[in-house]
């Protein structure tokens, strides 16, 4: 992340978004304002890569893990 120019208060950041292990490279580059909340980025995500929002994702920052990065395939029993 590239901070940029600053609007309203708030730096702007040059993300370049890569899909990893596929060939030919897919990549995208978008700005949005630093307070962005990652539900958001998620949202501008799925908009600028064309998406339907029907694949897992994951982000990670810092060492910790938001979204859906699995689905269960067996419930653990709740007796």
């Amino acid at each position: 992340m590239n901070p940029a120019q600053s609007v309203d208060g708030f730096c702007i950041y040059q993300l370049r978004i890569v899909l990893r292990d596929i060939s030919p490279l897919i990549w995208r580059q978008v700005r949005v304002r630093s307070d962005i909340c990652i539900a958001a980025l998620h949202d501008v995500l799925q908009i600028v890569m064309d998406w339907s929002d029907t694949h897992l994702h994951r982000f990670c920052i810092h060492g910790k893990e938001y979204g859906i990065g699995f689905i269960p395939t067996k419930v653990p029993n709740a007796t």
